[in-house]
């Protein structure tokens, strides 16, 4: 989770702020006087004037300097998106009213919007805490994602747990990505894994809850759950082109690349699809032993998308199957983009040799030779073939 999370909190952090009496009642008549004066702009919809006559009345002198007109000066300012103005007057506002929750609120909104994402998550902590009749725990959540905006994930993990664990009504998503998010951060990864069951729980035909599962279990480094994981959100819901992506490489990891090529296929989609995933679905076909099906999509991809590395791989597959002409080939197709390739100087060397064509031979193994490290082994063949 990073900035911008909150984006759309604050609407709700910020609803109806500005009515909170904070002792105006006890307040001397001048503070009374200014603040219904500024209530009544507000209420016109005049958010200027109002915050105008509260600046302009702590000004006039102490007398004025009340909690009732410290907050309303910053929800205005707030309002008038000048949280940077706000956040002293907020500040004040809960040194004079410790105890007041709106006030706490719209400085952790103050706090947040100024980058100072440590103070703010302090002040999301105080507003629930002071909030004994009815705490509301989204204000938590919104404590725990200041916490990881200011890049203290093991502060933010505390608060996530307790409440995803906590939690009485269905956990919200939100929470739980945060969660996995703060775990990731602290290295903590085991710490998410009750929360994540949890979500399951709450949300068992969701397949974006699987996803997010997913993750968790790929951080953790159990990349069998996550395999497992992502199948059964496909199964709920196609995959976006990413996600597919990433199971067919969590197979290729798990050991199952006959599965992992039919994940890149679908990606490859014969060639009109992503071709970018052509090396991984060639790969994952030999891992499978379907040389067959990995010469299909190397020679569809070369003819559009020529690569030394991929004539290489061309090159490798018909080596291994004997098939020498098929090899010459692509080897040179591949010298013809990488001409000081040791490696397929010397396999083109091996595979003219095998076809008896013992001049050519020594020719591509002379090439070898310049490369040192294969120099020794270019000369022993060289002898072979009386260089």
């Amino acid at each position: 989770m990073r900035r911008g999370c909150l984006a759309l909190l604050f609407v709700v952090v910020a609803g109806g702020a500005v009515s909170e009496d904070l002792g105006l009642a006890d307040a001397p008549a001048v503070v009374r006087r200014v603040v219904f004066r500024a209530e009544t702009a507000y209420r016109r919809g005049d958010v200027e004037a109002a915050q105008r006559l509260l600046t302009d009345a702590l000004a006039a002198g102490a007398n004025r300097d009340h909690p009732a007109v410290r907050y309303r000066l910053g929800a205005y300012l707030l309002e008038l998106d000048r949280p940077r103005d706000a956040l002293p007057h907020l500040r004040r506002a809960a040194e004079q009213a410790p105890r007041a929750v709106p006030v706490w609120r719209d400085l952790a909104r103050a706090a947040y919007e100024t980058g100072a994402h440590a103070e703010a998550a302090v002040a999301f902590e105080r507003a629930y805490t002071l909030a004994t009749d009815d705490p509301d725990p989204v204000l938590r959540y919104y404590g725990a994602a200041s916490w990881l905006q200011a890049d203290q994930p093991d502060s933010a993990l505390a608060v996530l747990a307790l409440l995803v664990t906590s939690a009485v009504d269905t956990v919200p998503r939100a929470w739980v990505r945060a969660l996995v998010s703060a775990a990731a951060q602290a290295d903590a990864s085991d710490q998410a894994d009750a929360g994540v069951e949890r979500l399951l729980r709450d949300h068992p035909a969701a397949a974006g809850c699987w996803l997010l599962a997913s993750q968790q279990a790929q951080l953790a480094g159990d990349v069998p759950t996550a395999v497992v994981r992502l199948k059964v959100a496909a199964y709920l819901a196609p995959l976006s082109a990413h996600d597919q992506r990433r199971l067919a490489e969590l197979q290729a990891v798990d050991g199952v690349p006959r599965q992992s090529a039919r994940g890149y296929a679908v990606l490859w989609d014969e060639g009109r699809g992503d071709r970018s995933v052509a090396d991984q679905l060639a790969g994952a076909w030999l891992r499978a032993q379907e040389p067959d099906s990995a010469r299909a999509v190397l020679s569809r991809v070369l003819a559009v998308e020529p690569t030394a590395r991929r004539w290489s791989r061309l090159g490798d597959l018909e080596y291994e199957l004997e098939r020498w002409e098929a090899a010459a080939l692509a080897y040179r197709g591949g010298l013809a983009l990488a001409s000081e390739d040791g490696r397929m100087w010397l396999n083109l060397g091996i595979c003219r040799w095998r076809l008896g064509r013992l001049s050519a031979a020594r020719e591509a193994f002379q090439r070898a030779s310049e490369d040192p490290a294969l120099a020794d082994q270019a000369r022993r063949l060289l002898d072979r073939v009386g260089g």
